[in-house]
């Protein structure tokens, strides 16, 4: 059996709420490690949430209820990136490990979708 994570990206222009599309794409990532997960949590005030998908992992989607701090080590160099973010989309790079640091005084749901 095979196992893929496969993105649809739709880009849509929008004026005076007429929405027109501009573009869309299909990715497909095969996964022959079984690296396909869904995360879905809460971050606490204050709080950090460290999330280590599985290995093998080419595609990475993850989106909260408001902006929290992230650092994200990709496996190329283990190179390290940290934002405050509102979505994160990482395509064809294999990510090692995310922290989620939520420094607001309000709890902040993640969901994390990784394949």
């Amino acid at each position: 059996m095979s196992k893929a994570t496969a993105v649809q990206l739709a880009v849509y222009h929008v004026t005076n709420n007429i929405k027109r599309n501009v573009g869309s794409f299909l990715a497909s990532f095969i996964n022959t490690n079984d690296a396909l997960a869904s995360i879905y949590s809460s971050v606490a005030p204050s709080g950090v949430y460290p999330y280590t998908p599985p290995a093998g992992n080419k595609a990475l989607i993850v989106s909260v209820s408001a902006p929290i701090q992230v650092t994200v080590v990709f496996d190329f160099n283990n190179e390290t990136i940290t934002q405050t973010v509102n979505s994160l989309l990482v395509l064809d790079t294999e990510v090692t490990s995310i922290e989620f640091n939520n420094a607001s005084g309000s709890p902040v749901d993640i969901a994390i979708i990784s394949g």
